[in-house]
């Protein structure tokens, strides 16, 4: 028999292996469909946690014929829906929202109003393969002068990030 553990291993790899267009919405592309509005950002990213706990008895989506879920969906149009997989464990769900809550803060989210990432790290990678893109196979050395002057760029800040 599996333990709590084991089972609910099973229950998210099951998910991650869905179709991307089954998943609920990701973050990064809830951001870039509310660049301008925080609430937005807020309610799109806290339906990923409600599409994770949702099930038959107690549907934690919206409703109607427009909704993203599909099962709200099948259901608003009379048409017959399978049963939603297995939720999130109690504990887990317990556990998590406080997760979802805290990442998903007004003043956090207003970093990305825009649609910037505010990751110094993807600016810093993408100003190096600006100077050497990857496609054309440049060797070691080339690379890594394209590494030094991007280190240049980036800490005098010539380019805007």
């Amino acid at each position: 028999m599996l333990s709590k553990v084991q089972s609910e291993i099973r229950i998210r790899l099951d998910f991650m292996r869905r179709e991307p267009s089954e998943h609920p919405v990701k973050t990064s592309g809830t951001i870039r469909r509310h660049i301008d509005r925080v609430q937005g950002m807020k309610k799109a990213i806290m339906a990923t946690y409600y599409h994770m706990v949702s099930t038959d008895e107690n549907p934690r989506h919206p409703e109607g014929e427009d909704s993203w879920c599909k099962w709200q969906k099948r259901t608003a149009l009379g048409m017959e829906h399978e049963p939603h997989p297995t939720s999130l464990h109690p504990h887990i769900q317990k556990e998590i929202l406080p997760i979802y809550s805290d990442l998903s803060r007004d003043d956090l989210l207003e970093r990305f109003l825009g649609g910037h990432t505010k990751n110094s790290n993807e600016s810093f990678n993408s100003t190096i393969w600006r100077l050497a893109p990857k496609h054309l196979h440049f060797g070691l050395k080339i690379v890594e002068f394209a590494s030094s002057l991007a280190m240049g760029l980036f800490t005098e800040e010539i380019l805007p990030f």
